[in-house]
């Protein structure tokens, strides 16, 4: 968001879709994340990796790494995947060549997020 830190993939991404997860919604702040994912080896730090802060989960030992600066979040790694990286969607500007078809973790949603029913927006 602030521009200290610059990445770019190789696209297409592997995979993309929205995470309905408490422990993304909490990471990102938000109803929903959506993410797309691709090979560690296809991600290309442009400028500012000296910028790039990481917190370790430990119970879980997935990683999240930010912007030092500004507390942008840039990526999401799993110990079951260690070759691959999730981003957040929403830090591209250009296309990724995926499209979020899925959806993860519905059955933690909460019940305030909006799931399509326009009935239920009105009333809110």
């Amino acid at each position: 968001m602030c521009g200290v830190v610059r990445f770019e993939i190789d696209v297409p991404a592997v995979w993309a879709w929205h995470d309905h997860s408490l422990a993304s919604r909490h990471a990102q702040g938000c109803a929903y994340a959506t993410y797309v994912g691709c090979w560690k080896s296809r991600v290309h730090i442009l400028k500012g990796k000296t910028s790039i802060s990481r917190f370790e989960y430990g119970e879980t030992r997935t990683v999240r790494s930010f912007c030092a600066r500004c507390g942008t979040p840039l990526f999401y790694e799993r110990p079951h995947a260690p070759k691959m990286v999730n981003i957040p969607r929403a830090v591209f500007a250009a296309r990724t060549g995926r499209e979020p078809r899925y959806h993860v973790g519905l059955s933690e949603a909460p019940d305030w997020a909006w799931r399509g029913d326009r009935s239920r927006a009105s009333r809110a």
